[in-house]
């Protein structure tokens, strides 16, 4: 039906009832009745393939005349013309990706074929780009293998994109510092050849993790928060959304580990609300979720600290890398809650999985919590077992993804099973490497503790050094909670250093657990 009287005669026909049916009165928008719109689909189902491409196309060329962006790319789709519907999304591709919207170029990027993503470079890059958080060692070497054809075609900005994904990603996964110091290598000499061929923003966001990537080397630099700051001020410059939130969650990272706990929370629940608000960049919400929970771990609410894990793992994510992180966390949260049972459960559906070559994931699966859930139901030949292993020379590296809380749970555990030297050595090498500026959460654990291992060997004199020490810090920084996982522990250290503060049992307070 068309030509100059073709509403009139749309609307004579609607009014009898037949085939049509009004959507919009005001723009006269009219829709087949369903009835006749079911007839037309088994009509097309059984049309010849041939056919139905026809049909697709002419649909395809009717909403690009529209300005239908969205149907046209599925009408292409449907119709087989791969080369015409990746015209269409790499139109808008980068662009999604500044936003954070990685969910809508996925679903994009995956209606076409694995077999035809393969064969386009272009495709690829922007799935792997998109998946790179949920499946990274997969991406990661799709990704590599991407930069000599972006070099071979002068696409210096692509080229970049891909070092900005390699550093948020080493980082988001916490990757060892040798892996982050050779991507940072890589990228810096890249930065140094193809600067003047980049276009401002994939420059600017280069030169700006580059040295984010450094503090992850270097977390003693004074210049640590600035290289964080400046990373920020980017993202907002460029309106950047992933960059924005990425940083803005180092940068609570840094406060967490320097033990501004409360300066940590008002930074991830801003991002939260940011996160939320924007609906972009949600595979994020997995590392929000897991530094939230160790910000109320640290202060001591437990309770929080698991509901906040519990949340990240409802991630819709196939596969996600990062669950285990999170899972693993879940099972420290709740042996520190005294729910025994419940943790070693956890602990084994964890075990037996295959956990790569990341340091930070073999620490915490074969031996830190295989060590601290013996301790806590008391075997102590087991937990000495575990003490043992950790203390020799070649899992160093493992201690060091971890420190200096790896240093404190050593410390706690040869402490119950009596290992007083061994005890008082780890803790005193601990508080001469991190200085009490840097690391007061943990200093004032490690007084704690040694207070105790002086006061059982009965040098009552150190024991109160220890203790004084302690309270100093927990009354400038105005902390609640210690880093010990056996709460009788932290009630003994508040009765024997009670006399030295009469505050103190309200200062130490053993954590929050519904």
């Amino acid at each position: 039906i068309s030509g100059y009287e073709e509403f009139d005669i749309l609307h004579v026909l609607e009014q009898r009832n037949l085939f049509l049916e009004i959507q919009d009165q005001e723009k006269k928008v009219y829709s087949f009745h369903r009835l006749f719109s079911k007839f037309l689909s088994t009509q097309f189902r059984n049309l010849p393939d041939i056919e139905k491409i026809s049909i697709h196309k002419l649909a395809a060329e009717f909403y690009l005349e529209r300005g239908e962006v969205g149907k046209a790319f599925d009408h292409l789709i449907l119709g087989k013309d791969y080369p015409g519907a990746e015209n269409i999304f790499l139109r808008d591709a980068d662009e999604l990706m500044k936003q954070g919207q990685y969910n809508t170029l996925r679903r994009m990027v995956e209606t076409f074929p694995a077999d035809i993503r393969k064969m386009r470079p272009l495709l690829l890059y922007y799935h792997a780009i998109t998946t790179n958080l949920i499946h990274p060692v997969t991406t990661r070497k799709i990704l590599f293998s991407l930069i000599s054809y972006f070099r071979e075609t002068e696409d210096w900005n692509r080229e970049a994109k891909i070092y900005s994904v390699f550093l948020t990603n080493f980082l988001f996964y916490q990757e060892n510092r040798e892996t982050v110091t050779n991507i940072i290598n890589t990228a810096s000499v890249f930065l140094a050849k193809a600067e003047r061929y980049l276009d401002p923003e994939n420059k600017e966001v280069l030169k700006a993790l580059i040295p984010l990537g450094k503090w992850w080397i270097m977390p003693d630099s004074d210049e640590a928060i600035e290289m964080v700051l400046t990373s920020e001020e980017t993202s907002l410059r460029f309106n950047n959304e992933e960059g924005l939130l990425f940083s803005r969650i180092v940068l609570s990272r840094m406060y967490l580990d320097r033990g501004e706990f409360q300066d940590s929370k008002n930074i991830l629940i801003t991002a939260e609300r940011r996160l939320n608000k924007s609906g972009a960049t949600q595979q994020y919400e997995a590392l929000l979720r897991f530094y939230l929970g160790d910000t109320f771990f640290y202060i001591g609410d437990l309770s929080y600290a698991i509901q906040q894990v519990r949340k990240g793992l409802e991630t819709p994510y196939q596969g996600f890398a990062f669950r285990p992180y999170l899972e693993l966390n879940h099972a420290l949260y709740t042996l520190y809650a005294e729910n025994t049972d419940e943790a070693e459960l956890i602990i084994e559906s964890i075990s037996g999985r295959e956990i790569g070559g990341n340091l930070m994931l073999r620490y915490y699966c074969i031996y830190l919590l295989q060590m601290l859930l013996a301790y806590r139901k008391g075997n102590r030949r087991r937990a000495h077992y575990y003490c043992k292993r950790l203390m020799q020379p070649e899992n160093e590296l493992l201690l060091m993804t971890d420190y200096p809380y790896s240093y404190l749970a050593l410390g706690e555990v040869n402490l119950f099973i009596e290992e007083y030297d061994a005890a008082s050595t780890i803790l005193k090498t601990m508080l001469e490497q991190a200085p009490v500026g840097m690391y007061p959460y943990p200093n004032a654990t490690a007084f704690g503790i040694l207070g105790l291992v002086y006061s059982r060997r009965g040098e009552k004199k150190e024991a109160r050094k220890y203790f004084q020490q302690m309270i100093e810090i927990l009354k400038s920084k105005t902390y609640r909670n210690l880093d010990i996982c056996d709460p009788d522990l932290l009630r003994d250290i508040a009765r024997q250093s009670e006399g030295q503060s009469r505050s103190l049992r309200t200062t130490i307070k053993r954590p929050r657990v519904a």
